[in-house]
């Protein structure tokens, strides 16, 4: 008769998580944002032009990314509210990887990725 109640008991306790985790994924998915936090959701358009633009990196509010400057790939970095071009040269310069302030990145200078 215990292990009835204590398979009863796990049964109803699955259940119960179950429905705590199904809860929180519609208030975290579903859920209609709050006004004063729309702009968490909004998609942002960071560049506008014909060139290619790819390979963003993300950290702390900041987006370092490759894009084409007329005849190469340069670096460029947007710190929440100013683009900058980072590198401004006749490299190849790709795949930046942002962290903590610091961009690295490779390049092609004279032939062979550095």
């Amino acid at each position: 008769m215990n292990t009835e109640r204590t398979k009863n008991k796990g049964f109803a306790m699955m259940v119960m998580a179950v429905m705590v985790v199904l809860i929180l994924a519609w208030v975290v998915i579903i859920a209609p944002v709050p006004e004063a936090h729309a702009d968490c959701w909004c998609t942002r358009q960071m560049t506008d032009n014909t060139a290619s633009d790819s390979y963003p990196s993300l950290y702390n509010g900041g987006i370092a990314w490759q894009g084409v400057d007329g005849s190469d790939f340069d670096i460029y970095y947007w710190d929440g509210a100013t683009t900058t071009q980072i590198t401004h040269n006749t490299a190849t310069d790709q795949c930046p990887s942002l962290y903590n302030g610091e961009i690295a990145w490779y390049g092609d200078a004279d032939g062979d990725n550095e």
